[in-house]
């Protein structure tokens, strides 16, 4: 994978009309002056090697050949999460040059990659860690919000990954000395919020912890627009699947530009107490429980 300006500075053809790689690919390549058939593990390791060369020119490759180019989108894994943009967001870390992903399928190679010593590291490791250090949202609108259960600041956020737009909501009078912030993040469900379906439980828990927040007069209520508010009118959604590492980033970037510095937070999400904690949140006596408030 590379930079679409490398790519086309290299004079690599896209992918041929109708083939399975058209789109984000670009044509194969061989190294011009490889001593090995083009086909060969240690051909394509050449011919990769090259690629990542800043010096390297388009007479430094043949076309067709064995070797497949991607083109790595503009925003990295904030625009397309996949392992080709993990692998680039990796090299950009450690200050290499161009990311290039040698994909193994020689199952002897293979083998030997396998039995060596390797940091493990997930996709999901790697989105966090990326979301972790982007700027994520920004805010739109702030105003004082009465309700039935007294004044609340309501803030508004744009999300600069999709066209989400989030809402913030906490106790508008000064916090008791000594009180525990909670945090409590809800995933909009239009059924629940809004029309009261039994179905799931969603408009209870709502309920519930805004009565519990305003009651304690510390803390935020992070309403997220998913995208999905209809989800639970299908019956095999009806139990919430975690927050996205998405929902979990956005959600503790919006926490860190309310002031707090340690929460008891809900719900009860590994993603979200990590994104907590890469934002320097601390997360008090783990996540609040919220079921137990809806019974």
């Amino acid at each position: 994978m590379l930079e679409r300006e490398r790519i086309d500075a290299l004079e690599i053809a896209p992918a041929r009309a109708g083939s399975p790689r058209q789109g984000r690919f670009r044509g194969s390549v061989d190294l011009a002056a490889s001593v090995w058939e083009g086909a060969t593990p240690p051909a394509r390791a050449a011919t990769v090697r090259t690629l990542a060369e800043p010096s390297a020119v388009a007479a430094d490759f043949v076309q067709p050949g064995h070797v497949f180019l991607a083109e790595r989108a503009s925003r990295g894994l904030l625009e397309r999460r996949d392992t080709f943009e993990a692998a680039g967001e990796l090299c950009e870390r450690a200050g290499c040059g161009p990311a290039v992903v040698y994909d193994v399928t020689d199952l002897e190679t293979r083998a030997r990659l396998e039995g060596a010593a390797a940091v493990s590291l997930t996709l999901e490791d790697v989105v966090l860690e990326r979301l972790a250090g982007a700027a994520l949202i920004a805010r739109e609108a702030a105003a004082q919000l009465p309700t039935d259960l007294g004044d609340l600041v309501a803030t508004g956020y744009r999300s600069r990954l999709d066209a989400g737009q989030h809402l913030a909501l906490v106790p508008g009078g000064p916090r008791p000395a000594g009180a525990q912030a909670m945090l409590y993040v809800h995933r909009a469900c239009a059924p629940g919020d809004v029309f009261g379906s039994r179905a799931c439980d969603c408009g209870r828990r709502l309920t519930a912890m805004r009565e519990r927040i305003a009651a304690s007069g510390a803390g935020a209520l992070v309403y997220l627009d998913g995208g999905d508010a209809w989800r639970h009118l299908d019956p095999d959604a009806l139990r919430d699947a975690d927050l996205t590492c998405e929902q979990a980033a956005v959600a503790a970037q919006i926490a860190a530009d309310q002031g707090f510095a340690s929460v008891v937070s809900a719900p009860a999400s590994s993603r979200l107490q990590a994104a907590l904690a890469a934002r320097g949140i601390h997360v008090v006596n783990g996540p609040l429980a919220v079921h137990e408030e809806v019974a």
